[in-house]
């Protein structure tokens, strides 16, 4: 800690250095046209727009938290009343009263339909109302953004030492408060924040993501290719973190295409341990194959054995250390990860675009370029390449999004075609490349390809609904597709037509489409497509939106207007020409919460949709029916059969719905409860109206509050939300504030229990209930017979035997110094996880036992924040929970699982809770023995021992006085600790030196983490209090304790107060072996000086006449007790002798 200290407080002020996309903002009312600006800590008033004013600037600083940029304090109100004023104090995540949401154009208090309101008129303050009219209509100045646009986004941290921890704002630093990540003078160019909000406190920071800084020590260059790489091996954070961690820095997940790259990475970490796991772009999603991230193509392959696995949910890949092998994860682990920066320059570019037309063989079509024809006669893939080289070709190669969407959607290709392509690894195992030489740029494979079966499946074909690709032996015979240059002798200008298709527009199908000329609103576009007979276009399925996607990828034009809205009914998506919504197909974050109008996007991400206002001027296009064409008629509609027993469904739908429920033996997480619905023979629930989910909201529940799995997902972060049948997305019915994918890592849907089964998005590994669909007239399946399917045996003294290990579930609560000496007496330790499925046995287990809601386990946390197994295991498998380890306030030293999640938490080690302990699976178990106590030592000089441990006083006059975490931080600095009183005779000898301090004296005691949860900072178990009385107030915001030494009634008493305030305090620490020759405080014989006074105990019984004789014989009285302290100095010599005696206390007149 003392070399960040050096680092930190080198600070050069300057403002020249800014992070981009800061998203500071000023609040604009419509209606008034004014902004509001922070007066005071009591008052937020309307007043004119100022973009230079800094009291009319606020930011997000969490999802619900709003910071006046000037004062570093949070918008909020004291009560959620009508006419409530708006305040601002110190931010606090866990206060409601500072929740804001977004709802529309308006800004509502979490909860509650009380609205911000401009407060009628210039300087006046703005209040909560009831109403969401007039005066409670707020953008961003300047721009036609609502306030919730410019969402807080965690920032997360690289080096420092919070593990990669995000930045909390505003963070304190020297007593001051700040709102932005600031400079740093040491390192050239960064910026750093703190990771909780008390740096002084807390000392946790870490570097700002910089967007075009790479010349600093984070990145290494490959002097090679000019990729740049950042290796964050000390960070922990999920997949979906880290890769939003390297987008802040305008990179990207890593992405290995070949050896040479992945020999580079293999010298860049051949520092770390074979067990390290650091997560790559490596993603699969749900309805498709392995693929980078970030669009890098997937033609190498270099899998650890046994990977990737087939188990549900892990779609996420990591690079092992040392070795370099890829295996695939959970995405919710908490690992390291490699950023990656490709030069720019160093990508190479297939098919231009160019759209002229140009001729082609007959029965070949043209695009971009090259001609295409699929040959239907069936060839092993050596003979289907020789009869491409016949015609001038070569089995086809495939570049990029729109050459892809192309095949699939303008040769006739057919949902069940196998078609080669020319992609195989004959060359060099695992390695794919064209066989026409041209570099492989982008790749699309199917789900769970490739297979990577060596030399068994060297060659690639298409196949299925998308026309993905697959892995297969090179002997089968299949059709293929070949591909070829144009017949130059015969290019020309002339434009393309096509029969039945006004000229300029181009057929597909039934359907003739046209791309507009000049930029629209949303309603322009579609008047000016219906002025030309036609109308703005539909996707009725994914082979037209290939077919538009191979139109208008190359444009140059950002977005093209389609014919979808939820304008006339916000969260329903409907054609404006009145065509039912088969197809949706949604880009990263979308459909999202803003109503709007459709637009699909081109470039890298082409064809996916955006939510846009439908005010934006955008090309657009056109779609009308083939002249002379009649359309195939729509499906007769027959009755639909009525559902199995214990289903509803309604008229309008398809589907039948059922709550599956039934205590936690019942529950799943998002993948358990999908694979279960399938099992079953359906999906799980996905809803495409209004009158389905007031159907799901009817149903039956045992418990109102409770949640439930739907089959909504997000979990492929370059696209939007999609539902698991595959159905489109064209209904939402969110809950007010969601989704909000809150830590980054919310990517399932449920229905919410709490507010009308409206949709919230969590953590895809919560234990839920869940919603199963079936379609009407199909056969239920038979039910899974368990959802926990691990098998284990019991053993005669009831420990779990599973696998190699034994393991012991407490029912019964205790500190873990307590819990690890149970575990040690029959012959285990607490628990060590070394893995997912061992963690997934012991999360399940504890789960669907429900007997608790944490469980101690093994794993131990220093004062440095390493991790360690408390029985010497190597960590090399951790599974914190999100913004977990916290270390909050410096003393979680202990980590327990949560039985919702299986995921870990750090905490105070004398927290009360249930525990695990493992045993080896031996005959023979002879107990481990106890932790064994410190060898007896001796003090440092000024220092007292009592109970082999050191004390002293700090404090002796006002001046030296400290606030609690001051005093905390310099006994930490001495190597130890505030003091620990566990026992009464630990507590009277602190009494006794209490007499000498300046003040009331700090300890350890606080109630920081938790309120009215009092633990000793050391961790230690609380055994012993010594309350005063009226201290511990329900309503006391009180955190921190210490010893009175006024009144002195009191005097020794505990009470709590503000950790701010100034006082002496007591340090203890362990005593030094090396140190044998220290005196006990306590001497047996002889007079002791204490005070002012000098006491000796004397060994002999005598009538307290004799003894005060005997006293007198010495010059001395018996003793007179006239305070506390001299009392509770004089019990432990008392103590020592184990018998009672006389003091001069007396009836005789």
């Amino acid at each position: 800690m003392a070399v960040y200290l050096l680092l930190i407080f080198l600070f050069s002020f300057s403002t020249s250095l800014q992070m981009s996309d800061s998203g500071i903002f000023s609040i604009y009312n419509e209606d008034s046209k004014l902004c509001a600006q922070a007066q005071n800590s009591s008052s937020v008033i309307t007043t004119t727009c100022d973009e230079h004013n800094e009291f009319q600037k606020f930011r997000w600083i969490s999802a619900t938290q709003l910071l006046s940029m000037a004062l570093k304090l949070c918008l909020g109100v004291l009560t959620k009343n009508d006419e409530a004023a708006i305040t601002l104090e110190s931010c606090n995540r866990t206060r409601e009263l500072q929740w804001w949401e977004c709802r529309n154009e308006t800004l509502a208090t979490h909860g509650k339909d009380l609205f911000f309101n401009y407060g009628k008129g210039k300087g006046k303050k703005i209040r909560l109302s009831k109403g969401s009219g007039k005066g409670s209509k707020w953008k961003i100045h300047g721009t036609a953004d609502n306030v919730c646009s410019q969402r807080y986004e965690d920032i997360y941290t690289l080096g420092g030492n919070a593990f990669g921890a995000p930045c909390v704002f505003p963070f304190k630093l020297n007593g001051k408060w700040y709102a932005e990540c600031i400079p740093r003078s040491d390192e050239g160019g960064s910026l750093w924040c703190a990771t909780s909000s008390d740096f002084d406190k807390d000392q946790f920071f870490g570097n700002c993501p910089l967007k075009d800084t790479i010349h600093n020590d984070l990145w290494k260059t490959n002097p090679v290719t000019g990729t740049h790489y950042q290796i964050n091996s000390e960070s922990l954070l999920t997949w979906h973190q880290a890769r939003k961690s390297c987008q802040q820095q305008n990179a990207e997940l890593l992405s290995i295409t070949d050896l040479h790259e992945e020999m580079y990475l293999l010298g860049l970490t051949s520092d770390l341990g074979v067990n390290v796991k650091l997560w790559t772009g490596l993603f699969s999603a749900l309805d498709s194959g392995w693929q980078w991230i970030g669009g890098s193509p997937f033609r190498y392959l270099n899998w650890a054995p046994g990977n990737p696995s087939v188990e549900s949910g892990k779609i996420c890949g990591t690079f092992q250390g040392r070795n370099g092998k890829w295996e695939n994860q959970m995405c919710d682990r908490k690992l390291g990860y490699i950023c990656q920066k490709r030069n720019s320059s160093d990508s190479s570019t297939i098919i231009s675009g160019d759209l002229k037309p140009f001729k082609c063989p007959r029965e070949w079509v043209a695009y971009a370029g090259h001609c295409y024809r699929i040959y239907r006669t069936p060839k092993i893939w050596k003979e289907a390449q020789s009869s491409c080289r016949k015609e001038d070709g070569e089995l086809a190669s495939i570049h990029n999004i729109e050459e892809y969407s192309f095949t699939v959607s303008q040769l006739g290709y057919k949902p069940d075609d196998e078609l080669w392509i020319g992609l195989n690894d004959f060359r060099v195992q695992m390695y794919f490349e064209w066989s026409d030489g041209t570099p492989v740029t982008y790749t699309k494979w199917h789900h769970g390809e490739p297979a990577h079966t060596r030399n068994k499946a060297d060659c690639i074909v298409m196949k299925g609904e998308d026309g993905f690709w697959a892995d297969s032996a090179c002997e089968t015979k299949l059709h293929y597709i070949c591909k070829r240059k144009p017949l130059a002798e015969e290019s020309g200008e002339a434009e393309v037509t096509y029969p039945g298709c006004q000229k300029g527009w181009m057929k597909h199908g039934f359907y003739c489409y046209s791309v507009g000329q000049l930029p629209s609103t949303f309603s322009e576009a579609k008047q000016i497509c219906e002025e030309n007979k036609g109308y703005l276009a539909t996707v009725a399925d994914r082979y037209e939106q290939a077919f538009l996607t191979s139109v208008i990828g190359f444009n140059p034009a950002k977005y093209f207007w389609i014919g979808l809205s939820d304008t006339e009914e916000q969260g329903t998506f409907r054609w404006a020409s009145g065509d039912a919504v088969t197809f949706t197909h949604w880009n990263a974050g979308m459909p999202g919460t803003e109503s709007g109008c459709v637009a699909m996007i081109t470039g890298t991400s082409a064809g996916l949709w955006d939510v846009l206002n439908c005010e934006e001027t955008n090309m657009f296009l056109c779609k009308q029916l083939v002249e002379g064409v009649t359309p195939p008629p729509p499906p007769t509609t027959t009755p639909l059969p009525s559902c199995p027993e214990g289903w509803q469904s309604i008229p309008q739908s398809s589907f039948c719905f059922k709550i599956f429920q039934g205590g936690r033996e019942k529950m799943q997480t998002w993948f358990g409860a999908r694979d279960f619905c399938r099992a079953i023979g359906g999906d799980l629930a996905c809803i495409h109206s209004e009158e389905e989910q007031n159907l799901i909201a009817g149903l039956k529940r045992d418990y109102l509050h409770l949640s439930y799995w739907m089959g909504l997902t997000a979990l492929d972060s370059d696209s939007g939300f999609i539902w698991s049948d595959g159905s489109p997305v064209n209904f939402e019915k969110w809950a007010s504030g969601e989704p909000n994918n809150y830590d980054g890592n919310e990517k399932c849907g449920v229905f919410n229990g709490y507010n009308n089964m409206n949709w919230n998005d969590l953590f895809c590994e919560h234990m839920q209930d869940y919603v199963c669909q079936i379609k009407k007239g199909e056969s239920l399946k038979p039910e899974p017979t368990s959802t926990f399917n691990y098998e284990y045996i019991v053993s005669e003294d009831d420990w779990i035997i599973y696998n190699h290990k034994e393991y012991y579930f407490s029912k019964e609560p205790m500190p873990m110094e307590k819990a690890r000496d149970f575990c040690k007496k029959n012959g285990g330790d607490l628990a060590v996880i070394e893995g997912e499925s061992e963690k997934n046995f012991v999360w399940k287990y504890t789960f669907y036992k429900d007997w608790g809601n944490n469980f101690y386990i093994g794993l131990s946390v220093s004062l440095d924040k390493t991790f360690r197994w408390m029985d010497g295991t190597p960590v090399n498998y951790v599974a914190w929970a999100p913004n977990e380890p916290n270390f909050a306030n410096n003393d979680e030293n202990c980590v327990v699982m949560y039985t919702q999640t299986g995921t870990w938490n750090d905490l105070n080690c004398g927290s009360v809770e249930l525990f695990i302990c493992e045993r080896l699976n031996n005959t023979v178990r002879p107990p481990i023995a106890p932790t064994s106590p410190p060898p007896k030592g001796g003090c440092p000089e000024d220092w007292l021992l009592f109970d082999n441990k050191c004390f002293k006083v700090f404090g002796l006059n006002e001046n030296d006085t400290l606030t609690w975490h001051a005093a905390r931080n310099n006994c930490i600095n001495f190597g130890g600790n505030l003091a620990t009183i566990s026992k009464k005779e630990t507590q009277a000898f602190l009494m006794s030196l209490l007499k000498n301090a300046a003040a009331d004296a700090w300890i350890g005691l606080n109630d920081i983490n938790q309120e009215h949860t009092y633990l000793w900072t050391d961790g230690s178990p609380v055994y012993y209090t010594n309350w005063a009385k009226g201290s511990r107030s329900y309503y006391s915001k009180d955190d921190c304790v210490f010893m009175m030494k006024n009144p002195i009634e009191q005097a020794g008493k505990w009470k709590d107060e503000e950790c701010k305030t100034s006082k002496s305090y007591i340090c203890q620490k362990n005593s030094d072996p090396k140190l044998q020759n220290s005196q006990p405080i306590v001497p047996m014989f002889g007079f002791n000086n204490y005070g002012d006074d000098r006491y000796a105990v004397i060994n002999y019984k005598m009538s307290w006449e004799e003894a005060q004789k005997n006293c007198r014989e010495q010059f001395a009285e018996l003793a007179s007790v006239l305070d506390p302290y001299a009392e509770s100095y004089l019990w432990l010599q008392m103590l020592k002798h184990g018998e009672p005696v006389w003091i001069g206390l007396n009836s005789n007149t």
